[in-house]
């Protein structure tokens, strides 16, 4: 789907179409989760949370002003109900189904993953350390970017900083990746 089809079926949904809001959540339901796990660090714990995110996205996305921001705005709402969760409850250490996440960070770019990291379950387990190691303004915006494919205009308002921020907290962490990969590489 073109982001200008996404755009309009955002718009429908917006304005009460069912079947539009529908495609929307199908095509979202997958990202939804994955940061839902990816905060919470447990597979029951996300899908809960996905349940809730897509009934919030459901009784507000008619307050959504500009279809163009729906991915921050869902980014925003998934943080949100997944602090809530973690507010009421104790944090479970379970992290099954995070391999998916890491798995699906392929675009080709070797200063953030080197193809390699993704070729066995150990490299995506020294990857996932890497990432979960960085600060978290950078390893917040380094998943969005990656693999939310939000641009750096929806991560800036996503996470309320300027985009020339979003752009210097990606490109520390790609360094940082690089640097911490390299160095696991030669410890082997």
């Amino acid at each position: 789907m073109t982001r200008e089809q996404f755009y309009a079926i955002t718009e429908r949904a917006k304005n009460g179409d069912e079947e539009a809001f529908k495609i929307l959540i199908e095509n979202k339901l997958r990202t939804i989760l994955l940061q839902s796990m990816n905060i919470l660090n447990n597979r029951q714990d996300a899908e809960d949370a996905t349940q809730e995110v897509v009934i919030s996205v459901y009784r507000n996305i008619s307050k959504l002003q500009n279809p163009q921001v729906f991915n921050a705005w869902l980014h925003r709402i998934i943080i949100n109900t997944c602090n809530t969760m973690i507010g009421k409850k104790t944090r479970r250490k379970d992290v099954a189904g995070l391999d998916d996440f890491y798995e699906t960070a392929g675009d080709g770019d070797a200063d953030f993953l080197p193809q390699e990291s993704l070729e066995n379950k150990e490299g995506r387990e020294e990857l996932r350390r890497i990432v979960e190691s960085l600060p978290k303004k950078r390893r917040e915006a380094l998943k969005m970017y990656y693999f939310d494919e939000m641009s750096y205009a929806e991560i800036a308002r996503s996470m309320g900083v300027t985009v020339s921020a979003v752009s210097t907290y990606i490109l520390k962490a790609k360094r940082q990746i690089k640097k911490k990969y390299e160095d696991a590489k030669t410890r082997v």
